[in-house]
């Protein structure tokens, strides 16, 4: 996780090179040739992680429909879709933000209960704010 961070850093920095202030780019240098990053630090250049759970407040999900079956959530991996497992989505798949999973298994249930709605439905999205507001 830290040289992904670290690499994902410096793209970003290098991105934006010609518009940092020279101190910025003299402490990044530092860093840099360091290979540390500055966690949380009062410096110049601050480095605050994203959670490694629960840290998405956007996600699409497909939707598997099977003949005499309830519809299941998926993700996209290779081009197709792969279900969800029968546990919690907290559980399985710990990306999307709590309120998100947590709303999830109800959704699917409330979902399957209408043929109009269930019918013919491909994908979910699900979009969420650090106060809780959400859009699906």
């Amino acid at each position: 996780y830290s040289s992904l961070l670290f690499s994902k850093v410096g793209k970003t920095v290098e991105l934006l090179w010609s518009f940092l202030p020279r101190k910025i780019q003299e402490e990044w240098l530092l860093l840099k040739k360091q290979k540390t990053l500055p966690f949380h630090q009062e410096s110049l250049l601050s480095v605050f992680p994203s959670p490694k759970k629960f840290f998405r407040l956007r996600i699409r999900l497909g939707i598997l429909s099977k003949p005499d079956s309830p519809l299941q959530f998926a993700v996209w991996d290779k081009g197709g879709l792969v279900a969800f497992p029968a546990e919690a989505p907290s559980v399985c798949y710990p990306i999307p933000a709590k309120n998100i999973c947590e709303i999830m298994p109800e959704l699917l249930r409330l979902v399957n209960k209408s043929k109009a709605l269930s019918s013919n439905l491909r994908a979910c999205h699900f979009v969420t704010t650090l106060l809780g507001d959400q859009t699906i």
